[in-house]
């Protein structure tokens, strides 16, 4: 899977687009473990886990959006390889959820741990 002449040049700019996704979800869980280790418990969030937080979920989500369009775009448009497209799109998602697997405890702590929050009994 790697850049040939012969692929597509929109899959090769499609592939670019979830390396870069990829790797800034992976930039957020480092920063949302750093600000974890700082304040595990929860007595006061760090900005290092508020933005690395958001940075997780932007690019999973913004990430996963335009996967989606563009891989429905690409059924019809001859610019683009369908099944490459599937295949990038599919690894983006697989990637986002082992880094929620590795990072999901740093990520969720502050939702289940403060007492204003939707589940404090389960603490």
């Amino acid at each position: 899977m790697g850049l040939e002449e012969g692929d597509f040049p929109a899959n090769i700019q499609h592939k670019k687009f979830c390396l870069k996704i990829m790797a800034i979800g992976f930039c957020g869980v480092i920063f949302t473990y750093i600000g974890h280790l700082q304040e595990p418990n929860c007595s006061n969030i760090s900005t290092f886990h508020s933005l690395g937080s958001l940075i997780f979920v932007i690019s999973g989500l913004i990430g996963f959006g335009i996967n989606l369009f563009t891989f429905f775009g690409s059924i019809t448009d001859k610019e683009f390889d369908s099944i490459m497209v599937f295949a990038w799109s599919f690894v983006h998602v697989m990637v986002v959820f082992f880094l929620f697997i590795i990072g999901g405890e740093a990520l969720i702590t502050p939702i289940l741990c403060s007492g204003d929050g939707p589940f404090y009994d389960w603490v």
